[in-house]
């Protein structure tokens, strides 16, 4: 039996499958290694819907000459993902009042956000709030899922802009122990915020960078005190960043604005640095 992957034959090793079920298993794990998944089936040169799926699999191998698969990486399903999501917040916004329940559920049905919900869970909680009206406005969604869309298509990108903003958010955490001081309460509300988003963003990206099938070098160590291994150096960030978000809840204004200073303020110069640093 021949095997193909995206139209072309693949030498892929059965070991004692008998359905087509247990073949596409061991494919699909074979392919996540190379950050691939599972897009699509053809059987002896057939294409095979998505509602004929489960029939199929149980179909023997023996009664079968070819299996084609389209494979497709996490990113090309995340883009489309988003891509399908933001088309879906204009739809919605296009819709009358009675139609916007139908496109909500068109939506909801489809296989983006089935991907969204399962690999990322935070935009497919964005899209249900937006579309109850509990969460952000349409525009703003839309805007968001752009941003998330450039993350993913250009990660480098997309961190390198991000320097200015950056920088004025360590210069604001540098200067949040006078912030608290002289009594700006809003003006430190929003620098918390506005490092909490950007701490997100930086973790997101790095993640996004890490994948297999962008074929690029690894962060492995940032510069933080000395050359310090990045698993250290999220795990000892993240411990830093919970203590420093306590502080601020609870009310510990002295903590949290020494947290904020000489432990979070340096730690996002440094993790920034290193993400800006990878090369491909």
């Amino acid at each position: 039996m021949t095997i193909l992957i995206n139209d072309e034959e693949v030498d892929f090793k059965l070991e004692g499958e008998k359905t087509i079920g247990e073949a596409l298993v061991g494919v699909e794990e074979w392919l996540t290694g190379m950050g691939s998944h599972i897009s699509g089936l053809q059987i002896d040169g057939i294409p095979v819907r998505l509602d004929e799926i489960e029939k199929a699999c149980v179909r023997e191998l023996s009664d079968v000459k070819s299996i084609g698969i389209q494979a497709r990486s996490f990113t090309d399903f995340a883009l489309d993902s988003i891509s399908y999501a933001d088309a879906a917040v204009a739809t919605f916004e296009n819709a009358s009042l009675g139609d916007q329940p139908l496109a909500r559920q068109a939506f909801e049905e489809s296989a983006a956000y089935r991907f969204l919900k399962e690999n990322i869970p935070d935009i497919a909680e964005t899209m249900r709030k937006t579309f109850d009206g509990s969460g952000l406005s349409l525009k703003d969604t839309s805007a968001f899922l752009k941003e998330r869309a450039r993350e993913f298509a250009s990660p480098q990108e997309e961190i390198a802009s991000q320097a200015g903003a950056v920088s004025e958010i360590v210069s604001r955490l540098e200067n949040l122990p006078l912030d608290m001081q002289t009594g700006k309460d809003a003006r430190v509300a929003e620098t918390v915020r506005l490092f909490s988003a950007m701490a997100e963003k930086l973790f997101r990206i790095f993640s996004i960078m890490g994948r297999k099938e962008r074929n690029a070098a690894s962060v492995r160590t940032v510069y933080f005190g000395g050359e310090t291994p990045i698993e250290r150096f999220i795990n000892d960030f993240s411990a830093v960043l919970r203590e420093t978000l306590n502080a601020y809840k609870s009310g510990d204004m002295v903590l949290c604005g020494d947290l904020a200073e000489y432990e979070i303020a340096p730690r996002l110069s440094a993790f920034f640095s290193a993400l800006t640093g990878t090369v491909k």
